[in-house]
């Protein structure tokens, strides 16, 4: 869920450029850079614009700083500290960066996690470590995979409180945008508004949410309205579709308006719960204790699933 771990740069498009003038803009992100620099380089025909995924690292952070000095304009989402120590330690011109929010957000699959085994991130399948919590749970307290398919219903959701999670992811990402001084509203409201599915994990948007944001960042630094009528849903392969896909769940969906699922996609694959299920506990098994989780170990989550369990 790092940028360096899985930059997905592919997907991206390649547009002719007018001979001569405009500016070479970078965009600094994480898994989200290619569907972005392939949206801003759509919205902005006069310029031309280069994606690169950040990576903490010292040889991550001296090819972001050439890549910076290459560059009119830098366009980034790295987090703040991150950008901090580009600019202080790698001499990164602050006054050519403009930053802007990475999309994360849990509305849709409020279940989501990751989970560490002795300190180290523990994949469910190769290079993918969502977690379901309630699995997660549930195979801490040794049930089995039939009895967990079971607990996957929305007597469940409404008992963690998960058909009730939009409002608190919303307010989370909001600080986001509030932190690095853009308009919420403009991203989120049209988005909302499409009545669909806008994120494929926590962290993994669509296609039409990184488009929304490109949109809200070519505004701000010069494109046109026509420029910004540019259908990129239509144009632009949606690359991170390509990874894992969450389902909406029973419960959660319902208090959306939308259609449940029980189907997980992984890469080329789709699973439904008994065969996800298992995968996470194989892996589970195979990972080295203590078993870590930030929403399984609080005593709420806990208590909730315990009640459910012995009623």
């Amino acid at each position: 869920m790092t940028a360096g771990r899985d930059p997905h740069r592919s997907g991206s498009m390649t547009r002719a450029h007018p001979p001569g003038g405009g500016r070479e803009i970078l965009v600094l992100s994480n898994c989200q850079t290619g569907g972005m620099t392939a949206c801003l380089d759509l919205f902005l025909p006069r310029d031309k614009v280069v994606g690169l995924a950040w990576s903490d690292s010292e040889e991550g952070c001296a090819r972001a700083a050439a890549a910076a000095a290459a560059a009119d304009l830098v366009v980034t989402s790295a987090p703040r500290g991150l950008h901090a120590k580009l600019v202080s330690q790698y001499g990164v011109d602050p006054s050519k960066c403009l930053r802007f929010p990475g999309i994360g957000f849990s509305g849709f699959h409020p279940d989501l996690t990751i989970a560490y085994g002795d300190g180290e991130l523990i994949d469910v399948f190769p290079g993918v470590p969502y977690q379901s919590a309630i699995g997660l749970w549930c195979w801490k307290a040794g049930l089995n995979v039939r009895d967990t398919v079971d607990l996957f219903a929305a007597e469940t959701m409404a008992a963690l409180g998960l058909d009730r999670s939009w409002d608190a992811a919303r307010q989370r990402l909001a600080a986001r945008f509030e932190e690095t001084g853009w308009s919420f509203a403009d991203f989120f409201l049209p988005l909302q508004a499409s009545g669909r599915v806008f994120m494929h994990t926590v962290n993994h948007p669509h296609l039409s949410a990184l488009a929304q944001m490109a949109r809200v960042v070519a505004r701000r630094i010069g494109a046109t309205k026509d420029d910004l009528a540019a259908p990129a849903e239509q144009l632009i392969p949606d690359a991170l579709s390509q990874g894992a896909v969450w389902p909406v769940y029973p419960g959660v969906a319902e208090s959306l308006g939308l259609q449940p699922s029980l189907l997980w996609k992984i890469g080329g694959g789709v699973y439904p719960l008994d065969r996800y299920l298992e995968a996470q506990f194989d892996a589970l098994r195979s990972a080295r204790a203590p078993i870590t989780c930030e929403i399984t170990d609080t005593p709420s989550f806990n208590a909730a699933m315990r009640l459910l369990v012995n009623r």
